[in-house]
């Protein structure tokens, strides 16, 4: 049955990367599939792509309003500004579920509209957070009780309902049995920004000295120019073998699965000065990349964080504490080696995350009554 006929939605999202946002568009996607008429309010200052998925509307500064914004370092206060007066002019819409993502854009929504749902996608200790607690949040979609707990640990309050979304794909059940791996090799993929000291990129590439001459690794994202140079002057052996290539072109949310599926094993690090810094937008984030590789079917090695327990709860993969080549080889190693049990390991993972079951079980609550806070 469709929840939402004839009902209006309205999303505030006040960052510039939707499209790298699939929580936010499958939550779209999901609100529409159940007859909900869902509008979307987006920032676009012209760094990413503007995503070609669901419709949304942009509000667009003037190149002279970023260099101005951008000299003072105003972006925040710009955005904050700029789509407020957006929303304003919507208060009237009649919708009837207002979603307003992190802590800035729930506070716009929360100016405008009565118990709007706040969407936690980062853990802030910004003063739109601070904000955004002292106001009163009512209704929010969080991905773990663990990080429930770190945003309102300072609080004397908890929100009335909470609904726990995973930062998941929407898995295409039909799929899950039919994915077959017919090349020949061994591929192993990293999807995900290509940034120095952040994701453990090097020792990632570095694992190509520990294995098999028939594995090969896709480095999958942007990448600077600048790092990209060094990569290829450190790794050029391994890019003219074959065994190392790079790969920046953008894919679109609704062929990320389908293009992983290519490969055999996915990996999702952090460098170990990141987890020491104890973000917990690292630690307790469990990660979409995870998530996408393990709706492609392929087991994953990472690190040993809280956000990514998932894959031994679930024996989809192997988490290093220590995360140094020689260690990341011998988990290649062993995957390779008991491949079908750590594949139906992630299988499994995959379903009972399903982002349309979860954002479903949501939208069934939205026709309650809100509980008083």
């Amino acid at each position: 049955m469709k929840t939402g006929k004839n009902r209006k939605a309205f999303i505030v999202f006040p960052d510039t990367w939707l499209s790298y946002s699939p929580s936010i568009i499958n939550l779209a996607k999901v609100m529409i599939e159940n007859g909900w008429q869902v509008s979307v309010e987006a920032f676009d200052d012209g760094s990413f792509h503007r995503t070609g998925e669901i419709e949304v509307s942009y509000t667009v500064p003037s190149r002279a309003t970023r260099k101005i914004v951008g000299m003072f370092k105003l972006f925040s206060l710009y955005r904050f500004f700029a789509l407020s007066a957006r929303v304003f002019k919507l208060r009237k819409e009649g919708f009837e579920a207002v979603i307003g993502v992190d802590s800035l854009g729930y506070l716009i929504a929360r100016l405008f509209f009565d118990k709007p749902v706040y969407y936690s996608l980062h853990i802030h200790n910004t003063l739109s957070a601070f904000l955004c607690k002292r106001l009163g949040i009512d209704r929010m979609i969080i991905q773990t009780r663990e990080r429930l707990d770190q945003v309102f640990r300072d609080c004397g309050y908890r929100p009335a309902d909470v609904w726990f979304i995973q930062n998941s794909p929407i898995v295409e059940r039909s799929r899950q049995n039919a994915v077959k791996r017919d090349h020949r090799g061994f591929r192993m993929v990293y999807f995900g920004n290509v940034a120095r000291n952040t994701y453990g990129i090097e020792n990632c590439i570095e694992v190509l000295h520990h294995v098999a001459d028939d594995i090969t690794l896709t480095l999958k994202g942007p990448v600077s120019a600048e790092y990209q140079r060094e990569l290829e002057s450190s790794y050029g052996g391994f890019i003219s073998s074959g065994r190392l290539s790079f790969d920046s072109e953008y894919v679109p949310q609704d062929t990320v699965i389908s293009w992983l599926e290519e490969f055999d094993l996915g990996f999702c690090f952090y460098d170990e000065g990141q987890i020491l810094r104890g973000d917990p937008n690292i630690l307790s984030a469990p990660s979409g990349k995870m998530f996408n590789y393990l709706a492609a079917g392929l087991p994953v090695i990472g690190s040993k964080i809280s956000g990514l327990r998932i894959l031994t709860e679930f024996g989809a993969g192997i988490l290093l504490e220590r995360q140094q080549p020689e260690a990341i080889g011998a988990a290649v190693t062993e995957i390779r080696q008991s491949y079908e049990k750590y594949r139906q390991g992630s299988r499994q993972a995959a379903l009972v995350n399903d982002f349309r079951v979860m954002a479903e079980s949501f939208l069934a609550d939205l026709a309650k009554p809100a509980k008083a806070s």
